[in-house]
């Protein structure tokens, strides 16, 4: 069962990976699979019993060893962070904290306690609802989910430790439910904090004044703020920032370390700072929309397309009840050893069709099946959205339309070139390109034979009937004696016009010159209209 385990928290996160020197914070087991108590429902557990149970349950497994990479890459770039502080000198962490203090006081006048912001978190979502429809389960440790992870758990089950995003203890994957705990405050991210205080059912307000937030923020933990996931929080207490007054404290120091724009949130986290700015989000705003499922590891190929195709159906019919339309599929797999992959194509036009999606996600994916794989998850995405109502419906071409155009549309017709006599079929474009290029090669030898000492005027005649003697492909009107300009004009004319070819061309069409002359023209140089 455990070596299903799968954490959500921050997996964006292990990618940029950056990590910790063997101290306190690896002592007895993996920090990255720690319990993250920050949770409401979740004070006061034991948790060296718990993190030794999901250390040995563990252990030995695919996730095991893929978490164990994950944190030696935390390790590592913690290990590169304690170097760099070693080499920061007195004067410079000095320089930094007056910087920072300047900083701080440039926030502290743009700091905005005016607003008042209802934050409402739905609680225990699935979980609540399976309660409501079987009473019994109120007086059980229960959670919501299956074996590869879980959604939720009701506050008996966390009392033993079991929440999101943990071990699946459940099989089947429930309904979702609601309870609703309004919490109050003056920014929205002091909003959302204030909604794990008197879970389940009870309300916090936090009174927008200085004094009243700088004492709610001072001992909060910084893995309680939204956006400060496993990895930040083991960068950080490897320098023993823990809560949010040690960031005010160590500004000058997280200043030299951190990147400016990490700097900057911290600081504004330590003052209790947030948005205050709620806008009403629509479906136009959404960037993307995507299905993803966890299933048992498998490399038969049938069974992966299929479930391509359904994921494919899901992401189509859900696009349609949305109204949504989009131009880009991104296909995402994860291996049996918990490698995450992702790739993107871009489609020719606005789509929501079932039939196009598949078609490109299933692409994407028999690249990957080119060599043998085993995956325990899928998804498929769809970026670069508009609402129907922005497509126009003539650009948006669905695929039957497009085999069906195919079809109805009538061979390209076969003919021979006027100059080198060879078949030729494709459009009038490709026709024309491929007469210019007779044309040069033969105005070529020409010129060849015009510089030769040896030349004479007999020579240079019969190069000129190399050129002669042929017929227009288009109306088969002989053409002899009209050299490389007049064949290229004639020609053009007869694939622009609808009308039968004239037999003189000449009050249309550019004079002709001599074809003695070493200017070449090509047959583009004649579609200029005079």
């Amino acid at each position: 069962m455990m070596e299903e385990l799968e954490t959500v928290d921050n997996m964006e996160e292990e990618r940029t990976g950056d990590m910790e020197e063997e101290s306190e914070f690896s002592i007895g087991g993996l920090e990255i699979m720690k319990l993250n108590d920050n949770k409401a429902g979740m004070v006061g557990l034991d948790r060296d019993r718990i993190n030794q149970i999901l250390e040995e349950a563990s252990r030995g497994s695919k996730f095991y060893e893929h978490k164990k990479k994950c944190q030696e890459r935390i390790n590592m770039k913690i290990q590169e962070l304690q170097e760099r502080k070693r080499r920061i000198l007195p004067e410079q962490l000095e320089r930094s904290t007056k910087q920072m203090d300047e900083y701080l006081k440039q926030l502290e006048q743009e700091q905005d306690l005016s607003h008042t912001i209802v934050h409402v978190d739905m609680d225990a979502f699935y979980a609540a609802v399976e309660m409501r429809d079987d009473p019994s389960l109120c007086e059980k440790p229960m959670a919501v989910g299956g074996n590869s992870m879980l959604s939720t758990s009701n506050y008996l089950a966390r009392r033993y430790g079991v929440r999101a995003a943990m071990p699946g203890f459940i099989a089947k994957k429930l309904c979702p439910g609601l309870i609703i705990v309004p919490c109050i405050a003056p920014n929205a991210m002091l909003a959302k904090v204030c909604s794990d205080y008197n879970k389940p059912n009870g309300q916090f307000y936090l009174p927008p004044t200085v004094e009243a937030v700088r004492h709610f923020i001072d001992d909060l933990p910084l893995r309680k703020i939204p956006g400060i996931g496993n990895v930040t929080g083991q960068l950080l207490a490897s320098l023993g920032v823990t809560k949010c007054r040690d960031v005010c404290e160590n500004r000058g120091l997280i200043n030299l370390l951190f990147s400016e724009l990490s700097c900057h949130h911290f600081m504004q986290v330590s003052l209790g700072m947030g948005s205050t700015s709620l806008s009403t989000w629509t479906e136009r705003e959404r960037k993307s929309i995507s299905v993803e499922q966890t299933f048992q590891d498998t490399s038969d190929k049938a069974t992966l397309i299929q479930k391509c195709r359904e994921l494919s159906e899901d992401l189509s019919e859900e696009m349609k009840e949305k109204q949504l339309v989009g131009k880009a599929v991104t296909l995402k797999i994860k291996t049996s050893g918990f490698a995450v992959k992702t790739k993107v194509r871009n489609m020719a036009s606005y789509t929501n069709d079932v039939d196009e999606i598949f078609m490109v996600a299933q692409r994407i994916l028999h690249g990957e099946l080119d060599q043998p794989v085993t995956l325990r998850l899928m998804g498929v995405r769809m970026s670069s959205l508009l609402h129907e109502s922005e497509v126009a419906p003539g650009k948006q071409v669905k695929l039957k339309d497009m085999l069906s155009r195919l079809k109805e549309k009538p061979a390209q017709p076969i003919t021979s070139c006027p100059v080198c006599k060879k078949f030729q079929s494709g459009s009038e474009r490709q026709m024309m390109a491929h007469i210019e290029t007779c044309l040069v090669k033969k105005s070529s030898q020409v010129e060849l034979l015009m510089k030769s000492q040896e030349g004479s005027s007999d020579m240079v005649k019969s190069g000129m009937s190399m050129i002669d003697g042929i017929t227009c492909p288009v109306c088969n009107q002989s053409l002899e004696g009209q050299g490389e300009t007049g064949v290229s004009t004639h020609v053009n004319w007869c694939l622009e016009s609808t009308e039968p070819s004239p037999k003189n061309p000449k009050k249309r069409t550019p004079t002709q010159q001599n074809s003695h002359s070493k200017k070449l023209r090509t047959l583009d140089s004649f579609l200029v209209k005079k």
